[in-house]
């Protein structure tokens, strides 16, 4: 069996500085063994200060570019597969926004045709 993890990053206001909405995914056949994996190489490779930390936000500045390269080839030895789209936020229509807000939910609910 699959198991299959979902995340997103972008924020949905009017204003934001961000220009995309991004929603990743990646599927693993065996989740135990490879967080076991991943973890064990957390421990051994990342920096002192990231080793604890339960989630690593690669788009901190902080970051060496070094450190990402080998994590993404890292995790590429591993049985994951890795999925994502993304949203221009400029190309969301008006009717979707209100008050400067995306309306709850609507955006990603509503049929075509409606």
């Amino acid at each position: 069996m699959s198991y299959i993890f979902l995340d997103e990053s972008g924020q949905f206001t009017k204003h934001s500085h961000e220009k995309y909405f991004v929603v990743g995914s990646f599927i693993v056949g065996e989740p135990r063994r490879t967080e076991k994996k991943f973890r064990s190489w957390c421990r051994t490779r990342s920096p002192k200060k990231m080793q604890n930390q339960q989630e690593i936000k690669f788009s901190q500045n902080n970051l060496d570019d070094k450190f990402r390269i080998k994590t993404i080839q890292f995790i590429s030895k591993l049985d994951v597969r890795i999925r994502f789209c993304y949203l221009k936020r400029q190309n969301i229509p008006v009717v979707y926004w209100k008050n400067k807000r995306l309306q709850s939910g609507i955006l990603y609910t509503e049929t075509i045709g409606e």
